[in-house]
């Protein structure tokens, strides 16, 4: 469905109506399906919802987009899923990708490069589960160790030889570690 505002029709999911509710997002110029397999199991017990970004950073990143969008797209697909055996992802990744336009992947990367959120992290109280692939190159795993480090109820999750999509690569062990991590009632 479309949820519909003055400014923006953004595209959003929900499947599911467990007692609890799981909220997430594709990042930079991906969409919610990037969440699909995922959410197809826990949604059996949660409630889970998606949405896109609208138009859907390194300057070297920002510069090729510029140049040749679909050529900066092909390597960036291809680093996020390092795994053997991933060729139907790739694919699937690069039509998710290509939707977005050079010119709006660059608004959205150059937005977010003054946004500094690091002195706020400890105001987080939420529980907070990051998951990471060990083989990421996109995204060093330091960052997700980082943000560990200054969230308050957080917990990072390492899912080994997975790239920066284990959400479409490694889905079970994205479900396996949610699931594990909001086991308990006291969270």
């Amino acid at each position: 469905m479309f949820l519909k505002s003055d400014d923006a029709d953004l595209f959003v999911t929900s499947f599911g109506s467990g007692p609890r509710t799981i909220v997430a997002h594709g990042g930079w110029v991906g969409s919610g399906e990037l969440w699909q397999q995922p959410f197809e199991q826990l949604s059996r017990r949660w409630r889970t919802v998606t949405y896109d970004h609208r138009g859907t950073g390194a300057t070297r990143f920002i510069e090729g987009c510029k140049a040749n969008f679909e050529a900066t797209m092909e390597m960036f697909v291809n680093a996020c899923t390092p795994e053997e055996n991933c060729e139907a992802e790739r694919r699937w990744g690069k039509q998710i990708v290509m939707r977005s336009d050079g010119p709006s992947a660059v608004q959205l990367m150059e937005c977010l490069e003054p946004v500094q959120l690091e002195d706020r992290l400890s105001q987080i109280q939420l529980p907070t589960l990051l998951i990471h692939g060990s083989r990421d190159i996109i995204t060093p795993i330091a960052s997700s160790q980082n943000l560990a480090q200054q969230l308050p109820n957080s917990k990072l999750v390492t899912i080994e030889g997975a790239g920066h999509v284990p959400t479409v690569t490694r889905p079970a062990e994205v479900v396996r570690a949610i699931e594990e991590f909001f086991a308990t009632d006291t969270l």
